[in-house]
């Protein structure tokens, strides 16, 4: 091989790892990225869940943070009173306030319990029940954009009245 095209070859070899090596910094720094600058778990939050690069059937990918509030904190705001009364609002600690803030959009999920009311059909009840959750969709969405700072998209989902379980604890 000639002095000429060994340099080439060394040439070439030496880009292809550069770019190579840039190429993983940048991916790595992105990843290290997304999870440092996840804010911190809120006291009102009992699971907190991440799901990166989930795919739909298109291909295309997203990632979602989910937050289960806590029994004491979720029945709190999803009472009766909290539900059907004007001026009852949760107060959401400044650390659940910086989780949402920081969001790209958020959902918010409206269901009822297993229960159906009393003196009323099964189709009635559940009837009954699916509107309920899709006020607490939309209650909760109210309460969630008026904590925020700037603007981001807020969206709700009923799940609607979900079907017995057979336990005692529904929560």
């Amino acid at each position: 091989m000639s002095p000429l095209l060994w340099k080439i070859g060394r040439y070439l070899a030496t880009t292809a790892w550069a770019v190579a090596g840039i190429w993983l910094i940048a991916i790595t720094a992105t990843e290290l990225r997304t999870v440092w600058l996840v804010p911190p778990t809120p006291p009102e939050i009992s699971h907190d869940l991440i799901i990166r690069n989930a795919k739909d059937d298109d291909g295309r990918r997203t990632s979602f943070r989910i937050l289960l509030f806590t029994d004491e904190f979720r029945w709190r705001i999803n009472s009766f009173d909290a539900l059907e009364k004007e001026g009852a609002r949760p107060q959401f600690t400044d650390a659940m306030i910086n989780v949402l803030n920081s969001a790209k959009e958020i959902i918010c999920v409206g269901a009822s319990s297993e229960e159906i009311p009393a003196g009323t059909s099964a189709k009635e009840g559940r009837e009954v029940e699916e509107k309920r959750a899709a006020r607490r969709a939309e209650k909760i969405a109210v309460w969630v954009r008026e904590v925020l700072g700037r603007p981001i998209p807020v969206r709700k989902l009923n799940v609607g009245h979900h079907t017995p379980t057979g336990a005692d604890d529904t929560s």
